[in-house]
């Protein structure tokens, strides 16, 4: 699914669970206090309402996508703030995380965007026991056991972790360099380790005519031979 269709239809899901969960509401405290008014229903369930509708406007009009992540960062304090152990705010937390991963929040410097929001989470747990009367180390009992989680997590997926912790290469296109069909390949063959005589042979050419090649292609990506090439090629992903 791409990150279009995912926003839809996570705007659709999130808009409609929203307004289900008012209606229900609405209608439970109408049963239990009879009152059935509108201004009523609207006091009781307006905000949770209008979230609905955010999500709604999400979906209707897509420059409104990072709205859906900064709504579930924003509402996580309210359930803490009343109750600094609530899974309801840890949820809300995790979603807005989740949907930023799918935009791709998190593609640059996300260890410092991690620890920002990680950060922002413990603020308001702690905010919330002290402000009910709690110790300082009430707030991390929770965090203790969402951290607890991330780290099976990390041990059940560690290599596609690992990897996508890993702080990608800036890619660097030899064709918007300049460079030749010619010069591509055979630039691309020399990082994988062959000589110019292996790249002659697999082409049926002169060894001078790859050396030539190979020179100009160096001369257009501001190296000189094939160590800074390799030198290049750690600090960027070259591609064609």
């Amino acid at each position: 699914m791409d990150t279009r269709a995912f926003i839809r239809r996570s705007s659709l899901f999130f808009g409609t669970a929203f307004l289900v969960g008012a209606i229900f509401s609405i209608g439970f405290q109408g049963i239990y206090t009879q009152h059935w008014s509108l201004g009523y229903a609207l006091q009781m369930q307006g905000s949770v309402i209008l979230v609905a509708l955010l999500f709604y406007a999400c979906l209707l009009w897509e420059p409104l996508v990072w709205m859906q992540p900064v709504i579930f960062l924003a509402i996580t304090p309210l359930p803490i703030l009343e109750d600094y152990a609530s899974f309801y705010g840890l949820g809300f937390f995790t979603i807005g995380m989740l949907i930023l991963f799918r935009l791709d929040f998190f593609a640059r410097r996300r260890l410092v965007k991690l620890g920002v929001l990680l950060a922002y989470l413990l603020a308001v747990e702690v905010y919330s026991a002290l402000r009910s009367g709690k110790e300082f180390t009430a707030a991390l009992e929770p965090l203790f056991y969402m951290l607890l989680f991330l780290a099976f997590g990390y041990l059940a997926y560690e290599e596609k972790l690992a990897v996508f912790l890993k702080e990608p290469k800036a890619i660097l296109s030899l064709k918007e360099k300049g460079l030749s069909p010619a010069e591509r390949t055979y630039l691309l063959a020399v990082l994988e380790g062959k000589t110019s005589k292996e790249i002659a042979a697999d082409f049926d050419l002169a060894d001078s005519t790859i050396r030539v090649t190979l020179s100009n292609a160096y001369k257009k990506l501001g190296v000189n031979n094939a160590v800074e090439l390799a030198v290049l090629n750690q600090r960027h992903e070259i591609v064609q």
